[in-house]
């Protein structure tokens, strides 16, 4: 949907779907419009502010989130309500960082659980203070439960995002073994 700000005004041109909605992309494409998870991992967590370790799991977590709309036969869409889609993002950044991207991106991993093969629901937000929380319904998300995160003590750190899933910057945190620094937001 081009109305969505995230795209509409991107300085990487302009949206280039026009009005056709909805739009399918390929999830592991490559070409320049047709490469869903280049693009999502490029708008929500740079490489230039994360180490490889962190990419890659948010590259599985966003992996395993599309896999679940699909699965389930939903549609996701490019405002921040779902993943930030933002056509051409992965292009913005230089040759060493979309390196990083495609790094991440290796294995196709996504999750499951011990019982089923089939993708989990997913979600990631991006940071908490302490503690991240359970999933509002954990009786559809059982899985989805509140864990200690130790290393964001840090006073700055404060709540950006719905709390429940992956802390991509307390991912930040824990692949750089850091003690509770704040990483830069990378929008």
């Amino acid at each position: 949907d081009p109305a969505y700000g995230c795209t509409v005004d991107s300085a990487l041109g302009t949206y280039p779907f026009g009005s056709t909605n909805p739009v399918i992309v390929q999830i592991e494409g490559s070409a320049v419009n047709n490469r869903y998870l280049r693009d999502v991992i490029a708008r929500e967590m740079s490489p230039s502010q994360f180490i490889s370790t962190a990419l890659r799991a948010q590259a599985i977590a966003a992996r395993t989130y599309a896999y679940w709309h699909i699965e389930t036969v939903s549609n996701i869409n490019n405002s921040n309500a779902f993943q930030v889609f933002v056509p051409r993002a992965y292009d913005s950044f230089t040759p060493e960082n979309r390196l990083k991207i495609e790094v991440a991106m290796v294995g196709r991993y996504y999750m499951s659980t011990e019982t089923s093969d089939l993708p989990i629901f997913s979600e990631f937000f991006s940071d908490v203070p302490l503690q991240t929380q359970s999933h509002p319904n954990l009786n559809l998300y059982p899985y989805m439960k509140s864990v200690p995160d130790p290393i964001s003590l840090h006073p700055d750190i404060s709540q950006a995002g719905h709390g429940h899933g992956m802390s991509q910057n307390g991912t930040g945190r824990w692949a750089r073994g850091s003690s509770s620094r704040p990483v830069t937001p990378c929008w």
